[in-house]
């Protein structure tokens, strides 16, 4: 099995990068490998076999190097409670399986399973939003993580802050998606939100191991794994151009349902509104208002089918089976049946709209 060692051990040689990796993966599937030492082996021999991989010059000394540090940042991951999953651990996201240039591993801090058991929608925006625009965020947060979803967005100050606070005050699951190592923050001011993110049953995640500091192509690097880990995003706050729309083109990339929140009034020659009234003008993004925020999130694709077995057998596994029988207010019944936690979730997202 390929471990996360093994990943860690190949990502610490300098000049490899994610794409030879996978290559690289590949090439040993023909091999019966158990023993880090074998894969070693293994390794250098195709390195010297297939020059396009880029590993020509790999000698097993680099590999040994590598692997003690590879161990040493398991080690340290685990007495700072990160886990690490690797990109073929049965628990990793398989929506992050599903994208371009797909993480080899994730690094993740607090509750797991958030990522998981609830349907993430994203939040995001600029990190200067007017006064409006942060109390937008806020309110959108909030109803959304009220909602049960799980709020996704990447503890920016601004936009991104406002949706963490906003679903933390209802008692709401949030994940922040980091761009650099999980053993410090940044910024520094949201340190406490990260905190109360995690004590609040969300949880961190990076792509980065530890002792990564942040650098300014990896949050744009991040902003697909905020939209992947989402079946839905929302636009609080932009301009035509920023770090917001790299997550607003994998939304649209991968044909995931886009949103923005339409203004009216002074806030339409706001800067960071143009962004928003682009993608609405050319029909990219649903406008979403207090009023319209019911119809958007009952878009949202809750129960999802896939070909693969493996991705059906893990959906049987988490299936929390119930029977429900509910009154709505037409007074229709919804009937007996077995349902998922996912339909659930639907089920009672179209109750408590009704009931607001």
């Amino acid at each position: 099995m390929i471990t996360r060692e093994l990943i860690l051990t190949l990502k610490n040689l300098k000049g490899v990068g994610n794409k030879t990796i996978f290559q690289l993966f590949t090439e040993l599937e023909s091999y019966n490998l158990t023993d880090i030492k074998d894969y070693f082996e293994a390794i250098l021999e195709i390195s010297k076999n297939k020059s396009n991989l880029r590993l020509s010059n790999i000698e097993m000394e680099q590999l040994k190097i590598s692997n003690s540090i590879a161990n040493k940042i398991i080690e340290d991951s685990e007495k700072h409670e990160i886990k690490i999953v690797g990109y073929y651990d049965s628990d990793f996201p398989e929506s992050l399986k599903k994208i371009d240039n797909s993480p080899l591993l994730i690094n993740v801090k607090g509750n797991y399973k958030a990522l998981v058991d609830l349907v993430g929608v994203a939040i995001i925006g600029t990190r200067e939003p007017s006064e409006n625009g942060f109390k937008t965020g806020k309110y959108i947060g909030k109803e959304i993580g009220a909602k049960g979803f799980n709020v996704v967005s990447g503890l920016a100050k601004g936009c991104d802050a406002s949706a963490h606070e906003g679903c933390l005050s209802v008692g709401g699951t949030t994940t922040a998606v980091l761009a650099h190592g999980l053993d410090h923050i940044y910024p520094r001011e949201n340190k406490q939100l990260a905190l109360d993110i995690i004590e609040n049953n969300g949880c961190l995640i990076s792509e980065y191991t530890i002792g990564t500091r942040p650098f300014s192509s990896y949050f744009i690097e991040r902003d697909r794994i905020q939209s992947a880990l989402s079946l839905a995003t929302i636009v609080i706050q932009t301009d035509t151009k920023g770090g917001t729309m790299h997550a607003v083109n994998d939304t649209l990339k991968y044909k995931k349902i886009l949103g923005a929140i339409s203004y009216v009034g002074k806030e339409l020659s706001y800067p960071k509104t143009k962004g928003n009234q682009m993608l609405i003008n050319e029909q990219k993004a649903i406008p979403i208002s207090k009023e319209s925020l019911t119809e958007f999130l009952l878009k949202i694709p809750i129960v999802q089918t896939s070909i693969t077995n493996k991705i059906v057998k893990t959906r049987i596994k988490t299936t929390v089976r119930r029977i429900v029988r509910t009154k709505i207010r037409s007074n229709k019944i919804i009937s007996k049946r077995t349902i998922t936690k996912n339909d659930n979730n639907h089920i009672q997202l179209k109750l408590d709209f009704n009931n607001d």
